[in-house]
């Protein structure tokens, strides 16, 4: 009996024991999907723009990170544009807290959220020189002032460490990033900006944490790149040069703040150069449209709540005065018109129905009224009978920001598009593609530039993917849904104009979108356009490309 007592003794030790091993195991387990669930949410948030939730969500599991370096790396993305946020708000006292938090990351940071405000505005560092469309000799375009180096001319002695302190700082590839970024260093001091790009990405391919400090004088050589090309007088830019630039500007304001201002200007400058030689074509052969006149009828209907103003094809429900009534009715007819002729060749017949369209004077009448979230801008709604359209409706939310000049031609679009390829509806990505591009073209600019993000979180869809999905995606992959779907409809609009990509979505609807691929592009199936949108979307020249990777 003795012996038996024993052996229950042991037993009981050793099933402790392998409770206590089970119950640890459990909790790493536990500790690191927490910790990756925070990265994603935050890099999510930092996608939408809400730069508080995703500080708050990635600061929750900081105890557990163990000096991740890519969590670090997110928090500190999350840290700038939250004081960047801030800062616009004139909340200066609490951005000064994410500022002190910041500097712990990212010593640097401390150039673009110096402590206090200076007592006069500064001049702006970069004064682009005005373009014309196609002068004999163009004025060199201004690059933005080079930033500085605050270490003194490199030397070994002088490289900056790298910003994890958890790297492996032994570590053969650690090694040769040290030694391209000394050395692309050296080249940016003698303003060879071209080959101390090129260096920079060797550099961030071997070790992208050694780069971390450089980021800024990185993004600088791709603006270099962009601007050298523009102010070439001795070779044309080629039709397949515009997206590459585009996207070397892209990729250096996504990189520094500092230039993102500049880097607005500078799109714009890319966008008229771009289209400047076909506009002057068009208007050689064919004299400018005059401005759109639309006839309005106002009313009240006795006992409504609202006032009436109607167009030929639009039923305006309001409560404002005439003149406001008056523009809303241009836009819609003047982007009724504009789209029409734009994605299909001609202005069609009169609307019947026509649309209602209503204006909400705040967000929660909107949201009463639609049931509708309050947040949203405005929707629209179309309801048919087989291939006959039997309502159309445009809901605005007028205390939302840009809604007439964004938000309504936007809206109207779909209905535009609403029935206009047989019985089926028209794919999610071709509706709010087409839609998006009716937008300010700064606001479409908005969608592209998130395009490389969304590649590096691998958020992006399979171009195959992309067209047979039947819906929205799931809400954590909108951000990539819409900017992908932007990006491709303009590449393929771009191709042969927007009129046959309206043919090529007709037949790829009815016979599949790879024989349609065939007819009107020659693209000879969904790995053909997968190579080639992603060229147009992502490839970048020498001199400071950030090279592509496989889908």
């Amino acid at each position: 009996m003795a012996r038996a007592g024993l052996s229950l003794a042991r037993f009981a030790v050793v099933a402790t024991l392998f409770t206590s091993t089970a119950v640890a195991a459990d909790d790493r387990i536990a500790s690191t999907l927490a910790v990756q669930t925070a990265l994603q949410q935050g890099r999510t948030h930092i996608v939408k723009g809400d730069f508080q939730a995703a500080v708050h969500v990635l600061e929750s599991q900081i105890t557990r990170i163990d000096g991740n370096s890519q969590y670090l790396a997110v928090l500190r993305d999350a840290y700038r544009g939250l004081v960047k946020t801030l800062k616009l708000a004139g909340h200066d006292d609490e951005a000064a807290v994410y500022v002190r938090r910041l500097q712990i990351l990212d010593p640097g940071s401390t150039l673009d959220f110096p402590p206090t405000k200076p007592s006069t505005p500064a001049k702006p560092e970069v004064q682009p020189a005005a373009v014309t469309a196609a002068p004999p000799r163009k004025a060199p375009l201004a690059a933005p002032k080079a930033p500085i180096l605050a270490r003194g001319v490199m030397g070994k002695e002088q490289l900056p460490p790298p910003p994890d302190p958890f790297a492996e700082s032994n570590s053969r590839k650690v090694h040769e990033a040290r030694a391209e970024l000394e050395q692309a260093e050296k080249l940016f001091q003698s303003q060879q900006y071209a080959e101390a790009g090129a260096l920079y990405l060797k550099a961030n391919d071997a070790a992208p944490e050694v780069v971390v400090e450089a980021r800024e004088r990185w993004a600088y050589c791709k603006i270099h790149v962009v601007v050298d090309r523009l102010n070439r007088n001795d070779k044309p830019i080629e039709k397949e040069e515009w997206p590459v630039l585009e996207t070397q500007v892209r990729y250096a304001m996504a990189m520094t703040p500092k230039l993102e201002k500049y880097g607005e200007t500078l799109l714009a400058t890319l966008h008229d150069r771009r289209t400047g030689t076909a506009e002057r074509a068009a208007r050689a052969e064919t004299p400018p449209a005059p401005e759109t006149l639309v006839a309005v009828k106002h009313s009240r209907p006795a006992g409504s709540a609202w006032a009436l103003a109607e167009t030929t094809n639009f039923r305006i429900f309001h409560n404002l005065d005439g003149a406001k009534a008056e523009e809303v009715a241009k836009i819609v007819e003047t982007t009724r018109a504009a789209m029409q002729k734009k994605w299909f060749g001609k202005v069609e017949e009169t609307w019947e129905p026509r649309c209602d369209v209503y204006l909400y004077p705040n967000a929660d009448s909107y949201s009463r009224a639609t049931g509708i979230r309050s947040s949203a801008p405005g929707h629209a709604r179309v309801s048919r009978s087989g291939e006959r359209i039997v309502e159309r409706q445009l809901h605005m939310n007028l205390e939302a920001p840009n809604v007439l000049t964004t938000v309504l031609p936007h809206e109207t679009t779909h209905v535009v598009i609403a029935g206009r390829f047989g019985p089926v509806d028209v794919p999610r990505w071709a509706d709010e593609g087409m839609a998006v591009l009716t937008e300010p073209r700064e606001q479409v600019e908005k969608h592209l530039r998130n395009l490389p993000a969304h590649r590096d979180e691998r958020s992006l869809f399979p171009v195959q993917g992309l067209l047979e999905l039947n819906d929205y995606p799931h809400p954590r992959q909108i951000g990539a849904f819409y900017a992908q779907s932007v990006s491709l409809v303009e590449y393929l609009s771009s191709l042969k104009g927007p009129q046959t990509f309206s043919q090529f979505l007709t037949d790829g609807l009815r016979g599949g979108y790879e024989p349609a691929l065939r007819k009107y592009y020659g693209i000879q199936g969904y790995q053909d356009l997968q190579t080639r949108w992603t060229g147009y979307a992502f490839k970048e020249s020498a001199g400071g490309g950030i090279a592509q990777s496989g889908e």
